[in-house]
């Protein structure tokens, strides 16, 4: 026996079904908003050949010296100048013990002048002592003169010897301070080219062209000496090259040459115009809630569609074939 409520919950489900397939999208609106995306047209790709040299040459001191960044080697010509002991005596030591006489000599004659007042010697004998003091006093004063002189004749000349192995100690730690410092340096830039060997077999593998394989001066330069890219936006935003230009490199060639020279070559599209996007998305409301059937669209060109375009994070990167025209459902 068949249910009677069976076909009646059969018929209202077809009806609902049916009803659903067949309910037209009707009052469909359009939202805008603002963006600062454009859609860039390409019209094919241009290789251009890319080689980059590895051995960089440096002078340091006018020594020449090279370095190979495959290899990671530094080279360097010439040894280390040798250092020089320069001993000097002070010409007083010689005077020193000469004057430390004389001041012995003295307090002993002092000494004997105080022995012969206690013993109450005569005035006459103690005058010729006096006398005799002073001529000894007179001829060691002269002998002082004379080796004052001669101390300073010694240190005139010990002055001329001085300033000139002075002259020679500055001028080889001139040139030792300046081959430490460029040394320094050259270690330096040697850490940041394996750095940027890093960068070039990263660059390998995801085909990105970097700032470090084609610097940001020479850019213009690399745009003028390419003539399929004269007449590309190129011209006028240099930039692109790093968002959209792909690179890559024959590896067995640096296998089988001695690494001096990176051949490689650069895959440009040919971005011929730029277009404004003008954010336009067809949408449907229904009730509290709207759903969207296209992207952004392209306003200049009847709203063709960007959906099948290389999007980025500022632009689409399309060709005339990825674009459709927009179709309202």
């Amino acid at each position: 026996m068949k249910a009677p409520g069976l076909p009646l919950l059969a018929a209202a489900m077809t009806l609902w079904h049916v009803g659903q397939a067949c309910t037209p999208i009707r009052n469909s609106t359009v939202i805008s908003f603002n963006s600062t995306k454009q859609a860039l047209f390409k019209n094919g790709v241009v290789t251009i050949p890319l080689v980059i040299d590895l051995i960089y040459t440096y002078k340091v001191c006018n020594e020449v010296y090279h370095s190979s960044v495959l290899a990671g080697m530094f080279r360097s010509a010439g040894t280390p100048a040798q250092s020089r002991n320069y001993e000097t005596k002070s010409r007083q030591e010689r005077a020193f013990p000469l004057l430390i006489a004389g001041a012995v000599a003295t307090s002993s004659s002092v000494a004997t002048l105080a022995t012969m007042l206690w013993a109450k010697l005569k005035y006459a004998e103690l005058n010729g002592e006096i006398e005799k003091l002073r001529q000894d006093l007179g001829k060691r004063t002269s002998y002082l003169e004379k080796l004052t002189i001669e101390n300073k004749e010694a240190n005139i000349k010990n002055y001329i010897a001085i300033r000139r192995d002075l002259r020679q100690i500055t001028t080889l730690v001139s040139e030792n301070l300046c081959k430490v410092q460029n040394y320094t340096r050259i270690i330096l830039l040697e850490s940041q080219m394996l750095n940027e060997f890093d960068e070039t077999m990263a660059a390998l593998r995801t085909k990105t062209l970097s700032a470090k394989l084609l610097p940001p001066s020479q850019l213009h330069a690399f745009i003028d000496n390419s003539p399929p890219l004269h007449n590309t936006l190129y011209t006028q935003a240099p930039y692109l090259l790093y968002l959209l230009a792909e690179v890559s490199f024959d590896l067995e060639e640096i296998k089988m040459s001695d690494g001096s020279i990176l051949r490689g070559v650069i895959s440009v599209p040919l971005i011929v115009r730029n277009e404004k996007i003008n954010t336009e998305i067809a949408a449907k409301r229904y009730g509290d809630t709207i759903k969207v059937f296209r992207p952004v669209q392209v306003a200049q060109k009847s709203l063709r569609s960007v959906e099948h375009c290389d999007e980025q994070p500022d632009f689409f990167v399309c060709t005339e074939a990825d674009l459709t025209f927009m179709r309202y459902l």
